[in-house]
């Protein structure tokens, strides 16, 4: 037996929407809660993420580091290693070239006489050299660079020149004639050292001096000297040679830059913002390493 009233029935429906109007309501809610926690989820795997490549690219960044310091010392005791070798040493840096250090030369006595050829020897000495030997470097010095320091930025200062040659790393290549030993038709002065004495690189030879007397030119004396230096950094291990040249010795410039295929090195001052100086430094790479 129905015992509801037709009020009762309307009062039913009325609560059914009501009940139903909730379900969906708590559906949506959990249907927006399912959403935030896995909005949750997603950035904590991002965050875990983020932090896993930052972890990784310290990681890397240590490592290059390392990498960088490890050569660094390597480098460094390398340099160390091959200066000492040579520059605690009185040895012949000539012995074993002896088919370079004899030859024949054309004289020029003047300019109105033919020349002749006379025979010429290279000699190697360490620091410092026989006084006589000495004072004829230094006098072929000031005869062919006298003018050119005098009006350069850095003038000529004799006592200078003779405290660099007699620097106890000096190193000297001297080419005299076999006849007249006394006649000193070229020298170089050269030493062992780094590349850049704040930060260096590279252990090479530096060149400080290359002169050719007036009565032996071009005869290949300069050529010659050149080439046994750089045989002598080979076989030294030395990663260069290098050296300074005035920019406005167009002679010079054009014998080291094409002739012997220098090139201007990075350190060279034209290479700066504001590199007005008159000088170049040239470097030429004798060792593939």
């Amino acid at each position: 037996r129905d015992c509801s009233t037709a009020s009762d029935k309307r009062d039913q429906l009325l609560v059914l929407p009501s009940i139903s109007h909730c379900s969906m309501r708590c559906t949506t809610l959990l249907r927006s809660h399912r959403w935030v926690s896995l909005t949750a989820l997603s950035l904590k795997r991002e965050a875990s993420s983020f932090t896993f490549c930052t972890v990784g690219a310290m990681g890397r960044t240590q490592e290059i580091h390392k990498r960088e310091q490890r050569e660094a010392a390597e480098r460094a005791k390398r340099i160390e290693t091959n200066l000492e070798a040579v520059n605690n040493t009185d040895r012949n840096l000539l012995a074993g070239l002896e088919p370079f250090v004899a030859f024949d030369y054309e004289r020029q006595q003047d300019e109105n006489v033919e020349t002749f050829k006379r025979k010429a020897h290279i000699s190697f000495y360490s620091s410092p050299l026989p006084d006589n030997l000495h004072r004829d470097c230094m006098e072929l010095f000031e005869r062919n660079m006298g003018d050119m320091y005098r009006s350069s930025i850095w003038g000529l200062n004799m006592e200078e020149k003779d405290e660099e040659i007699r620097h106890k790393d000096a190193r000297f290549l001297v080419v005299t004639d076999v006849v007249d030993e006394h006649c000193v038709l070229a020298f170089s002065h050269f030493r062992f050292e780094v590349n850049d004495d704040d930060e260096p690189t590279e252990e090479v030879i530096y060149l400080y001096e290359i002169q050719v007397n007036e009565i032996a030119r071009r005869c290949g004396l300069g050529q010659r000297l050149m080439s046994i230096m750089e045989l002598i950094a080979m076989r030294a291990n030395m990663r260069c040679v290098m050296l300074t040249v005035f920019k406005k010795n167009l002679s010079a410039m054009d014998f080291y830059l094409h002739k012997m295929k220098y090139t201007i090195d990075e350190s060279s001052p034209s290479n700066f913002e504001g590199g007005n100086d008159d000088y170049e430094i040239l470097s030429k790479r004798v060792s593939r390493s």
